[in-house]
């Protein structure tokens, strides 16, 4: 462990290896200068743990549980973290010495220079470019939505489900529903302009978004789990229509991959206001899906288009 005031170690690269030197920035919580990085691709996990005084069983466990840190993988699979890593890692450690838990050691270095959390449509479309982008109306986007949460209660697992939903006052048009989603899933979160704290109703966590955020533009359902992953994202095009016939750029997806990076993408904002309910979920969601269709990806878009062509269908 790092005592609290000591100046962060410099990492040093194992003997056997040539190292390169990498300038890194200034971060709070420790000096950094140059710090020698193996020119192979980074430290193992071993060379990590022993750098830091976390075990690999901890690294391991805090990666699964927070997704931080995530080292890249070399074509074997085996773990390869960076220079600044390692340097976040020592960070937390002070942290701790500090008294924060790790969640909300880990949400404070998270913070240090991190862009503003973007919009889950962003990052799919950045990440994803290949899933196609549909122009939708309030009422199909509505019934994409609720084919998206039946199938979530169909599945029969404990997901987590995190919506977005731009304002208050449409948040209570779905809030029954919602606290009723509540009951199975693992955690289930909304997303709007509630104010200025976090609350817990009914099992729903309500967060606040910030002042100018560009989710306030954002209609979004991310279902996560191991039987029905299955995302929703739109921003609502200024077109000055008003709020019932308000039109989204909208995509969605099965794929796994996708969204697990939508559930990420939505927690970072989550993190920011409430660590603790953000590693909740995070440690819900589990290990990382493999990217390819399942053997029964067929089969779940079948029925979610059915539940959406019911909702379409449907007397209004």
């Amino acid at each position: 462990m790092i005592p609290a005031g000591m100046p962060i170690t410099r990492p040093t690269a194992p003997r056997s290896a040539p190292a390169t030197t990498t300038q890194l920035p200034a971060r709070p919580g420790g000096t950094l200068g140059a710090v020698s990085e193996p020119a192979a691709g980074g430290w193992s996990i071993g060379g990590v743990a022993a750098t830091t005084g976390l075990s690999p069983e901890v690294l391991r466990a805090w990666e699964l549980r927070y997704g931080f840190p995530v080292p890249s993988r070399t074509a074997t699979g085996q773990r390869r973290y960076s220079a600044e890593h390692v340097a976040q890692l020592a960070e937390v450690l002070q942290h701790r010495q500090r008294g924060l838990s790790v969640p909300a050691a880990i949400a404070a270095v998270r913070r240090v220079g991190a862009a503003p959390p973007t919009t889950v449509f962003a990052v799919l479309r950045r990440h994803h470019p290949t899933i196609a982008a549909h122009r939708l109306e309030r009422g199909a986007m509505l019934a994409v939505s609720r084919a998206i949460e039946d199938e979530a209660c169909a599945g029969g697992g404990r997901p987590v489900i995190i919506g977005s939903f731009q304002t208050k006052a449409r948040f209570r048009a779905a809030e029954a529903r919602w606290q009723d989603l509540a009951r199975t899933a693992a955690v289930t979160i909304a997303v709007a302009d509630f104010g200025r704290s976090v609350q817990t109703k009914r099992g729903v966590v309500r967060v606040p978004l910030p002042a100018g955020d560009p989710r306030h533009r954002e209609w979004a359902v991310v279902c996560d789990g191991v039987d029905a992953p299955v995302c929703l994202a739109g921003w609502e095009v200024p077109a000055g229509a008003p709020p019932w016939a308000a039109t989204f750029e909208c995509i969605w997806t099965m794929d796994p991959v996708a969204v697990r990076a939508a559930a990420r993408s939505a927690l970072a904002l989550v993190e920011r206001s409430a660590p603790d309910v953000a590693a909740t979920a995070a440690a819900s969601l589990g290990v990382d899906p493999v990217a390819g269709a399942t053997p029964d990806t067929i089969e779940r878009a079948t029925a979610l288009t059915n539940r959406i062509v019911a909702y379409l269908n449907a007397p209004r």
